[in-house]
């Protein structure tokens, strides 16, 4: 068959790869490069070229298993990547992290803090409590508790705020990059199922995350050196289908016939794509939202805590529940990058980093998933290779490049294609 891909990201160049074992596959990707969030910038610091990653940063061979199998296929060198985590105030009042035992206590006014000391013991007791709590619920079957969302979740435990605020939602926040309202919002069984399998519910014994050597380019490289078929850098302005096939038309005027098209993108854009998308479609990706964030490379370290023992890999920035999340990614901790200068990606800062330090600008969109796209999530079958049409993305799993690539291999072998990895 001749198919069509539209998306360069992780799920298009893994359904690309995989589909051209037995297929003629065309890529689309609207940007001059692939890779969508997997996105290195080259910068000159300290007189040498240092590539830094600005989207994707992390894995673990664990629950990233489709992934490390890809990279290991690809020959593809990573290299540890020390995760830790941090919480700071805007205005600098309070800060901690986990990223070495004295770093709880990095800022040195919370030795006098009690309610610091307490919350060291109240994270344990909600790591016992939503451990028990997802005992008890796969003990019980489905229960129509599952569909609890967390802010009700948070209220019937009656969890502590200061563990709410100042630990679980921050966190949240990060891990998803959601604003704290929409993680209230998000379905507590989902979100603590996933800590759960991260390992995040216990204070030690977490999973061993990596980073690619060289930035995310790397593997992007390698991945489209393996592409057999034509990638067109254009983007696609509609998916028409009939009796024999699709037809991808793209902004630039032209216009090709296909057997089968994949959407690899995300679902938003795929609603826009189709012309014809019938009621089942327009109802299932119309259920997936996106959230605009603005991620910012820089060295203005006046961002981070002013406690250098409060550093730590990804250190989140305590907002209002309805602000945009903020997050810090320390890259010279995380990449392991062999300069002195701090290297930081600043999701959505609440103060902007000086003008003068600023080296890159990128946007992403990342998925909400509340209760209407998790729903959705559970019935994309109905449409899958309907039409000769199927859809791929990060946004059907839990967001992340595992998912991704899940998705992908979901499509391949819903056509009898299996990863050669």
């Amino acid at each position: 068959m001749r198919i069509a891909v539209v998306g360069g990201g992780i799920a298009g160049m893994g359904a690309a790869l995989l589909l051209q074992q037995r297929h003629e596959v065309t890529l689309y990707e609207a940007a001059p490069r692939l890779g969508g969030h997997s996105r290195t910038v080259e910068v000159e610091v300290e007189g040498r070229s240092v590539a830094v990653d600005t989207g994707f940063i992390i894995h673990n061979r664990k629950t990233y298993p489709l992934l490390a199998r890809m990279f290991d296929n690809l020959e593809v060198a990573t290299q540890p990547a020390p995760m830790s985590f941090g919480v700071h105030a805007r205005d600098g009042s309070y800060s901690w992290s986990n990223d070495r035992p004295l770093s709880f206590f990095g800022q040195r006014r919370n030795l006098v803090r009690p309610s610091h000391w307490r919350l060291l013991g109240q994270i344990g007791g909600f790591f016992k409590a939503a451990k028990a709590w997802l005992a008890e619920m796969a003990e019980a079957g489905y229960d129509a508790r599952r569909e609890m969302s967390l802010g009700a979740w948070i209220a019937a435990q009656r969890l502590p705020a200061a563990v709410a605020d100042n630990f679980l939602l921050p966190m949240c926040a990060s891990i998803w990059s959601n604003s704290q309202e929409r993680m209230l919002q998000m379905p507590a069984y989902a979100l603590l199922s996933f800590f759960d399998n991260h390992q995040l519910l216990q204070f030690t014994g977490q999973h061993r995350w990596l980073s690619v050597v060289g930035g995310s380019q790397a593997y992007v490289a390698k991945l489209a050196q393996r592409l057999t078929g034509p990638v067109i850098h254009e983007a696609a302005a509609s998916v028409s289908r009939g009796e024999q096939g699709a037809s991808v038309a793209t902004a630039a005027g032209g216009r090709r016939e296909y057997d089968a098209v994949v959407l690899a993108c995300h679902a938003d854009q795929a609603l826009r794509l189709l012309e014809d998308a019938d009621a089942t479609e327009r109802e299932l990706l119309g259920a997936v939202g996106f959230e605009r964030n603005e991620a910012i490379l820089h060295t203005d370290a006046s961002l981070m805590p002013k406690q250098r023992g409060c550093w730590a890999s990804w250190v989140s920035v305590i907002c209002a529940a309805h602000d945009p999340v903020s997050i810090n990614y320390w890259m010279n901790s995380l990449q392991q990058l062999p300069v002195k200068t701090p290297l930081i990606v600043s999701l959505n800062p609440p103060q902007p980093p000086a003008a003068d330090k600023v080296l890159d600008r990128h946007e992403y969109w990342h998925p909400q998933f509340d209760g209407p796209a998790l729903q959705a999530q559970q019935r994309f079958a109905e449409i899958q290779g309907r039409r000769g049409t199927w859809f791929c993305g990060a946004w059907l799993r839990n967001g992340f490049h595992e998912d991704g690539l899940w998705s992908a291999v979901q499509v391949a072998e819903g056509m009898g294609i299996k990863p050669p990895w």
